[in-house]
């Protein structure tokens, strides 16, 4: 997937170009106007909403499987109702949202909000019978308590699969780190794209120690009573050298409160863990 900022500019030409070549593109759009200029200005300081919303439309009007990025702050968790009816009204079906995390930053979103606004997403996305709008993380969650043994391994995200690495990222310098997520940690800053081979990249340092840490799992998360729907979180969240819940991720009661909110929420039928 091709992920584009509210910094790039997203005209006819790259429209093309992505609707010849098939390419999935993501979009960074936080919810309506007031909630997305929060923190997604330009350079100048400018509102970047305009320019995102009519990237988003222009790309739906190519065809281009297209999907949007919200990123939950402390300040729109308390708009889960204006997030959730903008991301219905905007046209892409396919959203995914996910907590701001600046380790110990004020800005991290803190663990009750994110609760208290997932919570919400649920009851709503509930009342329209989970359409048309699948929302990434609580789609996984329901593919997971759907699974039944005859049917096979359910594709899950990154959250979700216990393991970290399967989807690098190349900076405009062209470092590569093992997952966009570790790009602030330097430990696992990899080669630059045009001077290594892939091949020596897969069986680097650093993936080496990604597996590791992945596999570094608190006891009180193998024991929780979802570890098989959760697989304990995103790794990044949980990185010793920041130690904001031990070797949790920080969002782990929470992500435990919205998997058993997503299981009573579904048919008996579909929730079969």
């Amino acid at each position: 997937m091709f992920k584009l900022t509210e910094y790039c500019n997203f005209d006819e030409q790259w429209a093309k170009f992505f609707a010849k070549h098939n390419f999935y593109v993501g979009f960074s759009v936080d919810g309506p106007k007031d909630i997305h200029d929060l923190y997604r200005k330009n350079k100048q300081g400018m509102s970047t909403f305009s320019q995102t919303v009519s990237g988003i439309e222009r790309a739906l009007a190519h065809g281009i499987l297209t999907n949007a990025i919200g990123v939950i702050t402390n300040e729109s968790s308390r708009h889960a109702d204006d997030v959730y009816f903008f991301f219905k009204k905007l046209g892409v079906r396919n959203i995914d949202l996910i907590p701001c995390f600046d380790y110990n930053s004020e800005l991290t979103l803190r663990p009750e909000n994110y609760t208290r606004f997932m919570m919400r997403i649920i009851e709503l996305w509930k009342n329209d019978n989970f359409e048309p709008l699948k929302i990434r993380f609580l789609n996984d969650i329901r593919k997971r308590l759907q699974a039944t043994n005859s049917s096979g391994p359910q594709t899950v995200g990154c959250e979700l699969a216990g393991q970290c690495g399967q989807n690098w990222s190349v900076g405009g310098d062209g470092l590569i780190f093992p997952c966009e997520c570790l790009t602030p940690v330097p430990r696992f800053q990899m080669n630059k794209i045009s001077e290594t081979k892939f091949s020596d990249l897969i069986n680097s340092a650093q993936m080496n120690e990604v597996k590791k840490s992945t596999n570094e799992i608190d006891n009180r998360c193998i024991q929780c009573d979802v570890f098989s729907i959760c697989r304990g979180g995103c790794l990044n969240r949980r990185l010793s050298e920041h130690a904001l819940n031990g070797k949790l991720d920080l969002y782990c009661e929470s992500r435990r409160s919205i998997i058993l909110k997503m299981k009573s929420s579904l048919p008996a039928k579909d929730a079969n863990p």
